[in-house]
């Protein structure tokens, strides 16, 4: 559902934003009840409304790897159930080819740091409708002579994520794409609720709250989605664990919200640290959301299914 892209944006896009209070004085204090109900309310219309999102992502150095910063936009066509998403992939890729040593000298490394190179080249873009998703990059290149030279693949979320592809459990963390429950609804369960002031957040007022999330929610999540049958059971063994790793690694999250006077989200930041498995150096990741056009025409459109070639038959035998 609709929902899946702002999971996946909470998973793998981090940037902490600082603001600082533009009411010009003094606010009268609010409760943490009045924050919980608050947020329980945006959250509830943000899973019910159209609207346009920029996301802003940033990763702390780690080991050879440099820091990286991603950068995404898109909308969310709540009366389609639809999604669009264009992420410019840059400095991730820069991050993980000089994490890779470079392109290197032989063929096989030369190959690898020309498709990072293409990669990188253009913006990834992601249609999601329904189970199905859209993708297309420079990176379809390589594949014209599979695709025909179409632009966009297609790949059925309901039949798992990955199968098929190289690194199918490696990509298994993915498939908490698949359910309509994601961070939002999660955001429900924050604690430590603190009224943090009034801001403006492009222009229009709103009150922030401060709170924290567990990381170990993540892993209620991935069991509530099994329950629901959203993860197939091929992934379900890899994710657990890619979750239990992550809450043994990574502390409590920091999250901010801002709210405006009808109950819409305007932002939302988290920030997690955690420690490096590899490496044993502590590591920063951070997210950055912020929402806008909340004004009911909001359309996200689908690819010419002419310029659209099924990754299954690219991927049969």
């Amino acid at each position: 559902m609709k929902y899946r892209l702002l999971a996946a944006l909470a998973l793998i896009l981090p940037l902490a934003v600082a603001c600082s209070s533009e009411d010009g004085g003094a606010t009268a204090s609010k409760s943490p009840e009045e924050g919980r109900q608050q947020i329980s309310a945006a959250i509830e219309g943000a899973l019910a409304t159209s609207y346009e999102f920029e996301a802003t992502v940033e990763m702390s150095a780690v080991g050879d790897t440099p820091a990286f910063t991603l950068n995404a936009e898109g909308a969310v066509d709540a009366q389609n159930d639809r999604v669009r998403a264009s992420a410019d992939l840059a400095g991730l890729v820069a991050s993980m080819a000089a994490g890779l040593g470079g392109e290197g000298s032989d063929g096989a490394s030369d190959g690898i740091g020309a498709m990072l190179g293409m990669l990188g080249a253009g913006n990834l873009e992601v249609v999601l409708d329904g189970t199905t998703a859209y993708v297309s990059n420079p990176l379809l290149a390589f594949l014209a002579p599979q695709t025909g030279g179409t632009s966009w693949v297609s790949v059925d979320l309901s039949q798992g994520f990955g199968e098929g592809m190289p690194g199918g459990d490696a990509l298994a963390p993915a498939a908490l794409l698949q359910s309509p429950s994601n961070i939002l609804p999660l955001l429900t369960q924050v604690t430590d609720v603190t009224h943090a002031g009034s801001e403006k957040v492009r222009t229009v007022d709103t009150t922030r709250w401060d709170a924290t999330l567990n990381a170990e929610d993540l892993q209620q999540l991935v069991e509530a989605q099994a329950a629901a049958g959203a993860i197939t059971a091929e992934h379900l063994d890899a994710l657990r664990a890619y979750t239990q790793s992550l809450s043994d690694r990574v502390s409590d999250i920091p999250v901010s919200l801002w709210i405006d006077g009808d109950n819409n989200l305007r932002r939302i930041t988290l920030t997690a640290t955690g420690t490096d498995e590899a490496t044993g150096e502590e590591a920063t990741a951070s997210v950055n959301l912020e929402f806008f056009s909340y004004d009911g025409n909001v359309e996200v459109t689908l690819p010419d299914p002419a310029d659209v070639t099924p990754l299954s038959s690219l991927t049969s035998p």
